[in-house]
């Protein structure tokens, strides 16, 4: 029952080697060079929106 509750809610399956018979799990999540990238690229712009939406605010609560 452990097991069917961190399958279904988390990002893990669980695994059997064929050659030693041991169980675990494995992450589903793949991070490619690419995902990293986007990652990245998304953290960027949102530190920069934050950033513009902290000098808005500041401008108008000045005024």
């Amino acid at each position: 029952m452990a097991e069917q509750i961190v399958k279904k809610t988390t990002f893990y399956k669980i695994y059997r080697c064929r050659e030693c018979g041991w169980r675990g799990y494995m992450s589903t999540i793949v991070l490619a060079s690419e995902s990293i990238k986007a990652v990245l690229v998304y953290g960027i712009l949102i530190l920069f929106t934050a950033y513009f939406v902290r000098l808005l605010i500041g401008r108008f609560i000045a005024n």
